[in-house]
């Protein structure tokens, strides 16, 4: 089962990618989304656990802008009912 980190800050992707490697989950199961495209194209995968930042840029080098109902509609519409979600923020 795969970990999806929804972050688009370098500096939180390389503190929560360094805390769930120690967890000993392997590199190959975390997969990155650091937009709201990057995350509706990896939703067909075996995902158990969402990592959410709620303000996410739509595309690549957008301005993050608050998605994060759009993203837990998403999840559900795609089935990963049994997923466990973890909302983060710098607010």
């Amino acid at each position: 089962m795969k970990i999806m980190l929804i972050e688009d800050n370098d500096n939180k992707i390389r503190a929560i990618t360094s805390h769930i490697l120690s967890k000993g989950i392997p590199q190959k199961d975390i997969i990155y989304a650091r937009n709201m495209t990057d995350f509706a194209s990896s939703l067909n995968m075996d995902i158990g656990l969402f990592i959410i930042d709620f303000y996410l840029p739509n595309l690549d080098k957008g301005a993050a802008s608050q998605n994060g109902k759009a993203i837990l509609e998403t999840i559900v519409k795609a089935g990963k009912h049994d997923a466990l979600l973890l909302a983060i923020s710098s607010y």
